[in-house]
């Protein structure tokens, strides 16, 4: 029985993925109403699909990381506490959406495995090569992102310095629509590949195995559709915090911080790094929103979302590790 709640978990934290998260990747193009909010979400549904489902293509090392950060150990008990910690994400992504704070669901679920994993097996379970990953990609995903946005921004404006704004005006707006479906797809295919990870640490807890480096087939349909599923849903809470409250854009600014996230996200995905969706759009937002421009950036609303993004980790960790202790308390549900 533990097993498949464990299962109905995975798709309740897939499906608020796609609710939640994958929305940053259409937030700039909403914003500077390069596209219509509707159309927006359908394509980001159906980029955020075909990203997911070409992992079963691409291989999966980010998924391997994810699946070898945290040891749970064997048995019952160890599922019990991946359940427990996957209702512990998809609680914080919840509360994270009614607040409209773009939080990264990505470290939430590795901090939340995390704490469940280390209520199990203690010091045991800390993989310190797969944490040193995560940290290299949260390096190269903010710092980076942020001033590629900058730059970008800057070599456009250099560009189109003696260009009627009017003329060059529709030619980002195109350029951002190419923007938002590759910043959707790099969403399906870095993100789809954590939620696998996840997975394939249920099956391995439940007796199976993983051989390879591809992912199989039946769980890249698995978690494509459920995220699909919850991206088409929209999420407009987060898209006004990121590309109304914090940030002015217009449709220069939003494509350069579309191509500078995509950018980011490209290398990082490339080098088997699993890093935050959410943390290389917001900056390279920042980023843009920032140069050339007086009072651009909302710094109350930049406050509020750094705030969350550090409070992401060790409040998932936490709560990861007190449900799997009241799980363990509980136990009989095998």
């Amino acid at each position: 029985m533990i097993y498949y709640m464990t299962l109905a978990a995975l798709v309740a934290v897939i499906f608020v993925n796609g609710w939640t998260d994958a929305p940053n990747a259409i937030a700039t193009s909403v914003g500077s109403r390069s596209i219509k909010p509707g159309a927006a979400v359908a394509m980001a549904a159906l980029f955020n699909l075909a990203g997911a489902l070409s992992v079963s293509i691409a291989g999966g090392r980010v998924a391997h990381s994810v699946f070898e950060i945290a040891r749970f150990g064997e048995g019952a008990g160890a599922l019990r506490a991946l359940f427990a910690g996957l209702v512990a994400v998809a609680a914080w992504a919840v509360l994270a959406w009614y607040f409209g704070i773009p939080t990264s669901e990505s470290h939430a679920l590795l901090a939340g495995l995390a704490g469940a994993a280390a209520s199990v097996t203690g010091a045991a379970s800390f993989n310190a090569t797969q944490w040193g990953r995560v940290a290299l990609g949260l390096v190269l995903t903010t710092l980076p992102a942020f001033i590629l946005g900058r730059a970008v921004f800057a070599l456009i404006t250099l560009a189109c310095r003696r260009r009627n704004r009017r003329e060059v005006t529709p030619l980002f707006v195109a350029a951002q629509r190419f923007g938002a479906a590759a910043g959707a797809y790099l969403h399906g295919l870095q993100d789809g590949q954590k939620f696998m990870g996840a997975v394939m640490i249920c099956v391995r807890l439940a007796g199976g195995a993983w051989e390879g480096e591809r992912i199989p087939i039946r769980v890249a349909f698995f978690c494509a559709a459920f995220m699909a599923a919850g991206t088409a849903l929209g999420g407009s809470r987060i898209i006004k915090r990121v590309a109304l409250d914090m940030v002015r854009l217009d449709a220069p600014r939003g494509f350069a911080a579309d191509l500078s996230a995509v950018l980011c996200l490209a290398a990082c995905t490339a080098l088997g790094l699993p890093v935050s969706t959410t943390h290389a759009k917001t900056c390279a937002v920042m980023g843009a929103g920032s140069a050339k421009h007086r009072g651009g950036l909302e710094l109350r609303s930049v406050r509020d979302i750094v705030m969350a993004w550090l409070l992401t980790f060790p409040a998932c960790f936490v709560l990861g590790w007190g449900a799997a202790e009241i799980s363990g308390g509980i136990g009989g549900l095998s």
